[in-house]
């Protein structure tokens, strides 16, 4: 767990009870500037911190509010809505997605041992061919810079 100095935790308290609050009052609630209440705002630390208390302030705002969110989707649903009908019914684990997958593979043959000698025959062809159609690489020898024969290029 990380402890902080009486300043950063303060400055983590006003934070996450700002109640609409501009960082200048939070500054001057806490009793710094506001260059410093944006120095500590930016330490890794601090910056988890405030992070956890607003996951966990608005865990609990959600379920505070459940019973009333529960009642308006199912006046919605008694009135005709059909997308708040489903989402009550995936809140209670009566309407599942389910999607399905068909996976169909075709597999080549795995060795030259299945194939027939005409296949093979087939096969060694188009590898021919291909080769056959590749660039040709040529190599020219060149003298060396070092060489005392004159060639005629200078």
């Amino acid at each position: 767990m990380t402890h902080f100095n009486e300043t950063d935790q303060r400055v983590i308290e006003e934070l996450s009870n700002q109640n609409g609050r501009t960082f200048e009052q939070i500054a001057e609630a806490v009793g710094i500037s506001v260059r410093q209440l944006h120095r500590i705002r930016q330490k890794p630390a601090v910056k988890a911190e405030l992070k956890r208390l607003s996951n966990e302030n608005s865990s609990e705002v959600v379920i505070l509010a459940m019973p009333d969110i529960v009642r308006a989707l199912t006046k919605k649903a008694k009135n005709g809505d059909v997308k708040a009908a489903q989402l009550l019914f995936q809140m209670q684990g009566l309407l599942i997605d389910r999607k399905e997958i068909t996976a169909t593979t075709q597999t080549a043959p795995s060795s030259y041992e299945d194939m027939s000698k005409d296949e093979i025959a087939a096969r060694m062809a188009e590898i021919q061919r291909q080769l056959d159609a590749r660039p040709k690489r040529i190599e020219i020898a060149l003298p060396s810079p070092h060489s005392n024969k004159d060639y005629g290029l200078n």
